[in-house]
């Protein structure tokens, strides 16, 4: 494997406050995606989803090469569950789906020539787009777009959504309403997977081949909205929507805009390398 070009950029100006993350060795490559912390609690001043990065990328430096893809993320997720026993808040993490330390990953086995993804990253194979998208993500994005557009046709200023977006805190409620879906079965089609120590149906795994005639993959977080071939055109289409539709509220409907002072909606992990 060749590494082509890499690149983290958290939301905030502080670069502490990223909860993205990127691993490379000989084996595996991986862009891992701290989910948005809803817990109030801190360790060392660090929220859940960079506690959750942290765990993977470590666990991750350990993994045996021939390891398949259940293997991998039930190691990733086994080390989630020791942080919670040394911790001692695994039953508070087991009772309570909030307070868990969780994350989003894809990851690219040299060995077996495959894309692993639990929750929602992307992937690009020789310009192919590959995705593993939420609906509990598109109902409650819908949703603040919906509370937006119509307070902004009531009179309210776009201005003072970047100031302070109260369609986030609208759907406050629906986000942390679906942490009772993480990692649960049924079929009301809000269930999702996470890493977040609860991770059990490997079956969920999404797995992609790459051909052997692949020349370059690219392994991304969601911070992107349109996945691209290059960083370059990557950045380039995320700034346009950021400038044309800073709420993303229109062709882009997310669970969080723009907000004054910070660069981006999301935190964002690229790599693009050739397998």
């Amino acid at each position: 494997m060749r590494v082509l070009e890499q690149f983290i950029q958290g939301k905030a100006p502080e670069a502490e406050r990223c909860e993205d993350g990127i691993f490379i060795n000989d084996h595996y490559i991986a862009a891992i995606d701290g989910v948005t912390t809803k817990s109030k609690q801190r360790w060392d001043g660090k929220k859940t989803g960079k506690i959750a990065t942290e765990i993977i990328l470590s666990r991750l430096a350990t993994l045996a090469k021939e390891y398949d893809a259940e293997q991998c993320m039930s190691a990733l997720n086994d080390a989630v569950v020791a942080w919670y026993h040394a911790q001692g808040m695994y039953d508070e993490a087991h009772n309570n789906p909030i307070e868990r330390c969780a994350a989003s990953i894809v990851v690219y086995s040299a060995c077996h020539r495959q894309i692993w993804f639990v929750g929602d990253c992307q992937a690009l194979i020789d310009g192919a787009s590959f995705t593993n998208n939420k609906l509990v993500d598109m109902v409650s994005g819908h949703a603040r777009a919906l509370f937006i557009l119509s307070s902004l046709r009531q009179g309210e200023r776009i201005e003072d959504f970047l100031e302070h977006d109260n369609g986030r805190d609208y759907i406050q409620p629906l986000i942390e309403g679906q942490n009772y879906f993480q990692n649960t079965t049924g079929d009301t089609g809000f269930e999702y997977e996470a890493l977040d120590g609860f991770f059990e149906d490997m079956s969920t795994i999404k797995i992609v081949d790459v051909p052997d005639s692949a020349r370059e993959v690219v392994l991304a977080t969601d911070g992107y909205l349109e996945l691209l071939p290059t960083l370059k055109e990557s950045e380039r289409a995320l700034k346009k929507t950021l400038v044309e539709d800073p709420l993303l509220i229109m062709r882009h409907k997310s669970l969080k805009g723009l907000q004054k002072g910070n660069n981006s909606f999301d935190d964002r992990a690229y790599i693009r390398f050739s397998p």
